[in-house]
């Protein structure tokens, strides 16, 4: 959904700003989301952070940031004992975020892929391990 710019009486409180949101189709809920982004990010990206500062943390089915503020909930059906999925989840989730750390994500499937071509060719076993234990074969 293409959002319009807001004016400056809708800018001008935070109720006016969610009001202005739901005007433009949005549910209270997410309007109150975007606000409180918008709050947290502002537009000024030489103070707001390229991402959410790591390293992450994940407790139940909630996924923290790197300041202990909660980022997401993970939801989902809680089936017999253990963890549960929105448990596995939130896990996988903070896993993956800070397995790359300091990463281009976008150049994690090509180094993986590369290194799959490469193994290949000189046919390591400690490359053979570690492609196993990426594509959960170990």
């Amino acid at each position: 959904m293409a959002l319009k710019p807001l004016t400056p009486e809708e800018l001008a409180t935070e109720e006016a700003r969610i009001q202005a949101y739901e005007d433009q189709g949005m549910t209270r809920s997410d309007a109150q989301g975007r606000v409180e982004a918008e709050d947290r990010f502002p537009e000024d990206k030489t103070t707001a952070p390229a991402h959410t500062p790591g390293p992450w943390k994940a407790l139940n089915w909630m996924v923290y940031d790197g300041n202990d503020k909660p980022i997401c909930e993970c939801k989902g059906k809680v089936v017999g004992a253990g963890l549960s999925a929105p448990d596995h989840n939130a896990n996988r989730i903070v896993a993956c975020v800070n397995a790359c750390e300091g990463l281009n994500p976008e150049a994690v499937k090509e180094m993986y892929e590369m290194l799959r071509v490469l193994n290949e060719r000189l046919d390591d076993p400690e490359i053979d391990a570690l492609l196993a234990k990426a594509e959960g074969r170990s």
